[in-house]
C-alpha cells in the first residue's frame, strides 16, 4: 500500500485511539493496521505512537508530525476529490456553527449553497462553543477564533474583525464618544461569548462584570475596562439590541456592514477595530469530509472576501 494509506491509518488511529477502530472505519484488517503503523515508523525512523492494553496515544513525535501528516491528506484529497462545477451532492450532513459571534452570515450563505444542490438535506447546529465533531457526528464546523482540537483539520477562510456601532436613535440621546475614555460613560453591550471564543485576543472577564475591551489604533493595541449594560452570550439579541437604541455594541463587520450602509446603524470611533481573528473551517479527517466540503469552503470564503473588501468598507465609514 502507498505511504498515503499509512500516513491516513496514522491520523485516524490519532482521531479514534484505537488500532480496532482504525481498522473497522478504514475497512482494514486489524493486522494491517498494525503492519502499515510499523512501516510508517520504520520509514521516519520515528516512534509515532504509546500502546498499551486500553489505548494508543501519540509520542511527543506523533503529535508533532499529525499536522503534518493531516495537510498531506488534506492536499491529496483536494487533488483527486475536487469538485466538478457541474457536480450535484445529495445525502444528509451536518454543519455545527460553533460561535454565535458570526450565525447571522453563515446560515444564509449555506442555505443559498443548498439551493445550488436540491438534493443536499444540512442539519445546522448552533452552539455557543465548539461541538465535539466525531461524538456528534458532524461533518463540518466554522468557528471564529479559539482553539482547534489539533487532532482535526482546520482551514482558514480569512480573517474577521469588529467595529463598534450605535443606533442612529441613541447617538441622537447621547454624547457621541470622541475618545476610548468617553466610552465609560455610555450604555456598552457586551458579548460574553467572546471572552470563550477569543480568550485574551480580544476581551477576557477581570471581574464580576467588569470586562476588558481590546481595541487596535493604527499599530497600537489599547484596552479599557467597562461594566456593561448588557451582557449576553448570544450575539443576536446584542445585535437586536443595539439596532433598538440600547447601547454601543463591539459587532462583526462582516454581520453589521449592511446595516452600517443602509443607515441603521453608526460606526463609533471608527479609527478603532478590534483584534483580527481567524475564520476556520475544522473537520475530522480528509478521507471523511463531505464531497461538497471545498465547494462549499471556496463558496463561504468568496463571500466573506466579498462582504469584506475595503472600498465597500471604507464607503461604509462615508456614510
Amino acid at each position: 500500500m502507498d505511504r498515503l494509506t499509512k500516513l491516513e491509518v496514522f491520523s485516524k488511529i490519532a482521531e479514534t485511539g484505537s488500532f480496532y477502530e482504525t481498522a473497522r472505519s478504514l475497512n482494514l484488517s486489524r493486522p494491517t493496521v498494525t503492519r502499515l503503523m510499523a512501516e510508517l515508523e520504520k520509514d521516519l525512523n520515528q516512534k509515532l505512537l504509546f500502546r498499551n492494553t486500553r489505548r494508543v496515544s501519540l509520542t511527543s513525535a506523533g503529535e508533532s508530525f499529525l499536522p503534518r501528516a493531516r495537510e498531506l491528506l488534506n492536499m491529496a484529497s483536494d487533488i483527486f476529490h475536487s469538485p466538478r462545477h457541474s457536480e450535484k451532492y445529495d445525502g444528509l450532513y451536518r454543519i455545527n456553527i460553533a460561535t454565535t459571534y458570526a450565525n447571522f452570515k453563515l446560515p444564509e450563505l449555506i442555505e443559498e449553497f443548498q439551493k445550488l444542490h436540491p438534493g443536499l438535506r444540512i442539519e445546522l447546529l448552533l452552539s455557543a462553543s465548539p461541538l465535539p465533531l466525531v461524538q456528534n457526528r458532524i461533518d463540518l464546523r466554522f468557528q471564529i477564533g479559539g482553539k482547534v482540537n489539533p487532532l482535526y483539520i482546520k482551514r482558514s477562510l480569512g480573517k474577521s474583525n469588529s467595529w463598534m456601532c450605535a443606533s442612529p436613535s441613541y447617538l441622537d440621546t447621547h454624547s457621541r464618544p470622541e475618545t476610548i475614555k468617553d466610552l465609560l460613560k455610555q450604555d456598552l453591550l457586551h458579548n460574553l461569548v467572546i471572552d470563550e471564543d477569543l480568550g485574551e485576543e480580544l476581551l477576557h472577564v477581570k471581574g464580576r462584570g467588569v470586562y476588558t475591551w481590546w481595541f487596535t489604533h493604527g499599530d497600537r493595541r489599547e484596552k479599557l475596562k467597562v461594566a456593561p449594560k448588557f451582557a449576553c452570550n448570544y450575539s443576536e439579541p446584542l445585535f437586536r439590541a443595539c439596532l433598538r437604541g440600547q447601547g454601543i455594541a463591539y459587532l462583526p463587520i462582516s454581520e453589521s456592514l449592511l446595516d452600517v450602509l443602509e443607515g441603521r446603524l453608526e460606526v463609533v470611533l471608527p479609527e478603532y477595530r478590534g483584534i483580527l481573528v481567524d475564520i476556520w473551517a475544522v473537520y475530522a479527517s480528509s478521507a471523511h469530509k463531505p464531497p461538497f466540503t471545498e465547494e462549499l469552503l471556496t463558496y463561504v470564503k468568496r463571500a466573506f472576501e466579498t462582504i469584506l473588501a475595503n472600498p465597500v468598507e471604507q464607503r461604509a465609514e462615508e456614510n
